[in-house]
């Protein structure tokens, strides 16, 4: 079995994918081209990490349509994403890095966390890049 097979849709809450929608069609998004719901998810996914924002998603809480596919990240996303999971696990254990559906769910977790960051920068006055900048200095 293939990484992740058994983990094919990474999720945000239901009341998160509204805000997900709203943050990727900002102009500022809309000017840089490109960006989809994998770059969204990753970024949230950072942001919620860097400011230390987990918020696990329950499944009732998960959207029913998902947000983004596993098959969509790219290698450098999955390090990323494994590179979080093995500081989230306790005393840096590497194990995690055998049970992708935990690692996904640490991700969705951050993700979920993160999306408050970008909510209040896409309302502040401003270039929207600038905001985000200093938010992850």
């Amino acid at each position: 079995m293939a990484e992740g097979d058994d983990y094919k849709v990474l999720n945000v809450s239901k009341d998160s994918y509204k805000d997900y929608q709203n943050i990727i069609n900002l102009q500022a998004f809309k000017k840089i081209g490109g960006i989809n719901n994998k770059h969204l998810f990753i970024l949230t996914m950072a942001l919620g990490f860097k400011n230390n924002q987990y918020f696990p998603l329950k499944s009732g809480e998960k959207h029913s349509g998902g947000y983004c596919r596993v098959e969509s990240l790219s290698e450098e996303d999955k390090l990323l994403i494994k590179a979080i999971a093995v500081y989230k696990a306790k005393e840096q254990n590497v194990n995690i890095l055998i049970d992708p559906k935990q690692m996904y769910q640490i991700a969705e977790g951050y993700a979920n966390g993160g999306i408050s960051f970008l909510k209040e920068l896409a309302t502040q006055p401003g270039n929207f890049f600038i905001n985000l900048m200093s938010v992850c200095q």
